[in-house]
């Protein structure tokens, strides 16, 4: 079973050194922790954003990830509130932070 989370995030505008075009469903991006950088040099990981939802005109958005690969790290790190860099080689495209799931009522 893969590891997963949830994340809302802001897009660093393209002239700011983000992405020219907004994420897609099932994209791959490598994501860091802003706590952990400096303590663990190796925090980077990949990630696989699944389900997503994104307002081009705020530049805000939340999505489900996986970690597609077995690259084990602490459980602490995916406690909700810390803060994540979604980077595309040495680009950081957006800032993120874990939140918890989202619950979706069922209409009648």
């Amino acid at each position: 079973m893969a590891v997963s989370m949830n994340i809302e995030f802001v897009m660093i505008p393209h002239q700011f050194g983000g992405r020219k075009y907004p994420f897609a469903k099932n994209i791959y991006s490598q994501v860091r922790w802003q706590r952990y950088f400096y303590q663990a040099p190796n925090s980077v990981r990949s990630i696989q954003l699944i389900e997503l939802d994104y307002d081009p005109q705020t530049r805000l958005g939340h999505a489900f990830c996986i970690f597609p690969f077995d690259d084990p790290f602490p459980e602490a790190w995916l406690e909700p509130g810390e803060l994540l860099e979604l980077c595309e080689g040495a680009h950081i495209v957006a800032i993120a932070k874990i939140v918890p799931p989202r619950i979706v009522k069922e209409q009648d």
